[in-house]
């Protein structure tokens, strides 16, 4: 099972052990030493012209073209990134490389790994998703609905969907560790891990 190493916004970038996959997190505000650390390309300026907060989803490609040079030891102008159909981010090249970005109010999070994977982050003061995003089965067994919230997100990005059509369709179970995520495309162990006033959800192939 690829396991999971956590890396803090304003710390230092991890040396990656094999079969393991990278969650950077924090404020965008801690990351600007990682930020000057690659420049965007004319394909990115293109890309994020139409988006919401762009300033944010420019700081967040900085530090996603910052985090795959160190961790694949390329240059960040080698990096080549696509976007498909349904908005998820992908890595032309280096090849076999993995990557899903989350953000939220001055929140990212950015996960690499060498494996499909997917992030989420949410900020642990709003309030509790609704009743309705849930299944029967959740809401009857109860639990952190902001955590089920969250693996639900990161379980959909693992499969390339940057929304979910239907959440009551994603299972998610809290009694085991890792938990799970379960859909009709398949299972995902989901690792969470609560800091800085937030928290990261990240799912991998079960």
């Amino acid at each position: 099972m690829t396991q999971v190493m956590w890396a803090a916004a304003g710390g230092a970038i991890p040396a990656l052990p094999p079969d393991t996959a990278l969650v950077w997190h924090g404020r965008l505000d801690a990351a600007s030493p990682l930020v000057a650390r690659a420049a965007l390309t004319t394909d990115d300026l293109a890309d994020l012209a139409h988006r919401p907060h762009a300033e944010w989803g420019a700081a967040r490609r900085r530090i996603s073209r910052a985090l795959l040079a160190a961790v694949a030891e390329v240059h960040p102008d080698g990096i080549i990134l696509s976007r498909s159909c349904f908005g998820a981010l992908g890595i032309i090249s280096p090849a076999g490389w993995y990557i899903s970005m989350a953000g939220q109010h001055g929140w990212c999070a950015i996960a690499l790994a060498r494996v499909p994977v997917g992030v989420d982050i949410e900020p642990l003061d709003q309030c509790a998703p609704p009743a309705d995003l849930f299944s029967a089965r959740e809401l009857r067994e109860g639990g952190d609905r902001l955590a089920r919230w969250t693996l639900k997100e990161a379980h959909a990005k693992r499969f390339g969907r940057a929304d979910i059509a239907e959440p009551q369709a994603i299972e998610t179970d809290l009694s085991g560790e890792p938990p799970i995520a379960t859909s009709a495309g398949g299972a995902s162990h989901c690792f969470l891990h609560r800091a800085g006033g937030a928290i990261v959800a990240v799912a991998l192939p079960a």
